[in-house]
């Protein structure tokens, strides 16, 4: 199934912002006690920007031997999700704090999956 380009890239700016919202909502916004696992906000970081990765690969139409490509969406991740921490620090009124680790989940979670990405979109061998 043949998806165009404008639309792939329109998920991506929609799943982007949506990501940006709830990075720089206040902590208040959402009325759920997470649950006591430990570390969880780091694994959902790391899916958040995960998910990003991929949206990234696919509107991009990524393939192997690529290294420029893949860098600039690694680079891309890391530095949205960068933006967004510093924003959090900067534009929450105090309520929302700027975390190393989350910008290490952030690209960790992306590098996982534009890994597992080239490996499910192998070329096919030659006949």
């Amino acid at each position: 199934m043949h998806i165009p380009p404008r639309l792939r890239w329109g998920l991506l700016a929609g799943y982007a912002g949506t990501v940006a919202l709830l990075s720089l909502l206040p902590p208040r916004a959402f009325h759920v006690t997470p649950p006591r696992i430990p570390h969880l906000d780091k694994l959902v970081h790391a899916g958040m920007y995960g998910i990003l990765a991929v949206l990234l690969c696919w509107s991009l139409a990524l393939r192997r031997h690529e290294p420029r490509k893949l860098l600039a969406i690694l680079a891309a991740v890391a530095g949205y999700g960068l933006l967004l921490e510093l924003g959090q620090f900067g534009l929450t009124g105090g309520q929302r704090a700027f975390e190393l680790a989350d910008a290490l989940a952030n690209l960790t979670g992306g590098a996982v999956m534009a890994a597992l990405w080239l490996l499910l979109h192998r070329p096919p061998p030659p006949a």
